[in-house]
């Protein structure tokens, strides 16, 4: 995020902004220095993995630093979405179609048209 990005959000001056960004890369040194060496490695790479390295992304020599700065935290997300919905398959759990990627359908269970309501929790009792 930027000053420009972040001062209108905050309803604040970009200066503001900007001061306020500079105390977080202070107070999380450790994070922005993982952050921006993640970036350059991909670059350098051409390619970064989510954590459980299931969902590459392929870089360019335009893929911005801050799209690479944003794929952890964005794929971290998705993967967890996807043991979230495995969990659900393997209890045989009602999901909601939240529980999905926009670009990654999740199927859902029971397959619609089945009669099946095992492992369907009752709502408590009002």
């Amino acid at each position: 995020m930027t000053a420009n990005g972040l001062a209108p959000w905050l309803q604040v001056s970009e200066a503001e902004a900007d001061a306020l960004l500079a105390q977080h890369r202070a107070a999380f040194q450790v994070f922005w220095q993982w952050s921006i060496e993640t970036a350059l490695q991909a670059k350098l790479l051409r390619r970064i993995v989510t954590r459980w390295g299931g969902w590459p992304l392929l870089t360019r020599p335009y893929t911005s630093l801050r799209t690479l700065q944003n794929f952890p935290m964005q794929a971290g997300g998705a993967d967890v979405l996807h043991v979230a919905n495995a969990l659900c398959l393997v209890r045989q759990l009602p999901r909601r179609s939240s529980l999905t990627r926009s670009d990654s359908p999740l199927p859902e269970w029971p397959p619609p048209g089945s009669s099946s309501t095992r492992g369907r929790r009752e709502a408590p009792p009002a």
